[in-house]
């Protein structure tokens, strides 16, 4: 491996340290862009019907192998200390989460991302 390629694998690696799963199949994408919907609605990703109770392992273990970065689930975990009514909470969770993907998407256009996940998160960017 050339010095440039060696550089180029080390920047990668480093932005992507903290992401263990993106959206890389259709099937993936669908269910994020599912899940993101009815949460903006005010219910869990699933759709279920929230209560008082935490949410966040509802929503991180939806998103765990869909969108797993640790930048991510730490907002989530932020935006749970933050909103205590489901809704606000919910909602916060949705735009989080579609940032996320606007991040994802500006590194990918900086080639920092693998062309087939990229290609996904453009896809999955334009219907949320």
């Amino acid at each position: 491996m050339n010095r440039e390629a060696k550089i180029a694998d080390r920047v990668v690696r480093q932005v992507f340290a903290g992401t263990w799963a993106l959206p890389n199949t259709p099937a993936k994408a669908e269910k994020i862009i599912s899940g993101v919907r009815n949460m903006s609605r005010g219910r869990l990703p699933d759709g279920g019907i929230p209560d008082k109770k935490p949410m966040v392992d509802n929503v991180e273990s939806y998103f765990y192998n869909l969108l797993g970065d640790d930048d991510l689930f730490d907002d989530i975990d932020d935006l749970a200390k933050r909103f205590k009514e489901p809704r606000e909470f919910l909602n916060a969770c949705s735009i989080s989460i579609k940032s996320h993907i606007e991040k994802l998407v500006k590194q990918g256009r900086e080639g920092l991302v693998h062309p087939q996940d990229y290609e996904s998160l453009i896809r999955l960017n334009g219907k949320l």
